[in-house]
């Protein structure tokens, strides 16, 4: 059997096995026994930038703005924590760009982000007298694509509405969650939106998950996509920065802890140089000495991973052996970083990162030991596929911060 560092060479993955992937994640969503019937139709609606997000990993002006803020966004996310209300309410910025088209009015009310990722409210009213309510087996849906210079990475994904207070109106909501690498960070950038036809959707009959597109709702716009040119999202920075240059522990070695920034939506950090060096070839290592000497069978190698998970690679598994090797790199690579964001009232927050980059994204290494970085950037709740809803803090009320072990104190105290 190939050992764990060939096969982390050979992770690639076709067209055919990405759907494949993505299939996986839907099944094993809806068997998760704690699911309202409503969450599973929600996890059924995979994205195209979570299947790309799959391969890849396998690779405010504030005070006026409050009286006028959509009760969209005020609404969206989990503000539980001491202060988070306020803050969000203080950091959504109003964008106002409206378009219209054969009686259909499509607006992008407002925003709010940090450096790497921003919420986009986009609110659609229809014509007077046209019923837009939706039903377990019937939704609209639609896709973004962003535009720009200096814009890269992942720039488009699906979007499907939000729970509707009133179903029986003309109007529905989506959240367009954006984060793409943008030179100089997302914060200020200008772009290009576009939202593609919005779809009226079902169900096919059958086991296999395909949605059909209706038309008797959206014939007036179904062929219409909604472009707003030269959007600026100049919400308001309101991160609190700390460069820490520390020496941490990291795949069995060390390294620089360089830089921690905490925002209302994530908290990231970096390490640099040292053990970031060559972080697979480490990884393997790790895994293969905490690989069992005795198995089943002599094609299959099981490990446990720091979150307790345990994986065992079956080289005549194709796809999935090639899913369970990525799921082990990434809990290693990222997962070691052992973040934990530790609030003032006592809260821990802990979670594995949704967004991270390392200086071997490219395919190719550093030339340098001193060039290579790994950097993680963490949400403040555990996320499902839709990442609904996401949960907002007030970076000052953050007591400290572990990384790797070491706990880096927040706000001057």
């Amino acid at each position: 059997m190939k050992d764990i560092r060939q096969s982390f060479e050979e992770i690639r993955f076709t067209q055919e096995e990405q759907a494949a992937l993505a299939d996986w994640l839907r099944q094993a969503a809806e068997q998760a026994e704690t699911m309202t019937e409503g969450t599973k139709r929600k996890v059924k609606k995979v994205s195209r930038g979570v299947v790309i997000g799959i391969a890849a990993a396998l690779t405010l002006t504030a005070g006026a703005l409050a009286a006028t803020l959509s009760t969209g966004l005020r609404g969206y996310f989990d503000t539980a924590t001491p202060g988070a209300q306020e803050r969000l309410e203080s950091s959504i910025y109003q964008l106002d760009r409206s378009l219209e088209y054969n009686g259909w009015t499509v607006a992008l009310t407002d925003c709010v982000g940090d450096d790497n990722k921003a919420f986009i409210w986009v609110e659609v009213t229809a014509p007077e007298g046209t019923s837009l309510t939706e039903s377990e087996n019937r939704w609209f849906r639609t896709s973004f694509d962003l535009s720009g210079e200096g814009i890269a990475g992942p720039t488009g994904g699906s979007l499907y509405t939000i729970p509707d207070e009133d179903p029986e109106d003309n109007r529905l909501s989506f959240c367009m969650e954006a984060s793409p690498w943008v030179d100089g960070g997302l914060r200020g950038a200008v772009m290009d939106i576009t939202l593609d036809p919005i779809a009226d959707v079902t169900l096919a009959e059958g086991e296999e998950y395909q949605e059909i597109e209706m038309y008797e709702r959206t014939e007036a716009i179904r062929d219409h996509s909604w472009l707003f040119e030269d959007v600026v999202l100049d919400y308001p920075d309101q991160s609190i920065r700390l460069e820490p240059k520390l020496e941490v522990d990291y795949l069995d070695g060390t390294a620089t802890l360089s830089q921690v920034t905490i925002s209302p939506l994530t908290v990231t950090v970096r390490l640099e140089g040292g053990s970031c060096y060559d972080y697979d070839s480490r990884i393997a290592e790790i895994l293969d000495a905490e690989a069992e000497p005795e198995h089943p069978s002599p094609d299959e190698k099981v490990i446990e991973t720091p979150s307790g998970t345990t994986l065992t690679f079956d080289s005549g598994n194709g796809a999935a052996d090639r899913l369970e090797n990525a799921r082990a790199r990434n809990d290693l690579l990222w997962g070691s970083l052992g973040v934990e964001v530790h609030m003032k009232d006592g809260t821990v927050l802990s979670h594995l990162p949704t967004a991270s980059g390392c200086s071997g994204d490219n395919g190719l290494p550093p030339s340098t030991p001193e060039q290579a970085y790994v950097e993680g950037r963490f949400h403040y709740k555990e996320m499902n596929y839709n990442l609904i809803p996401d949960r907002v803090i007030d970076p000052s009320q953050v007591d400290y911060v572990t990384v790797c072990g070491v706990d880096i104190p927040v706000n001057g105290e």
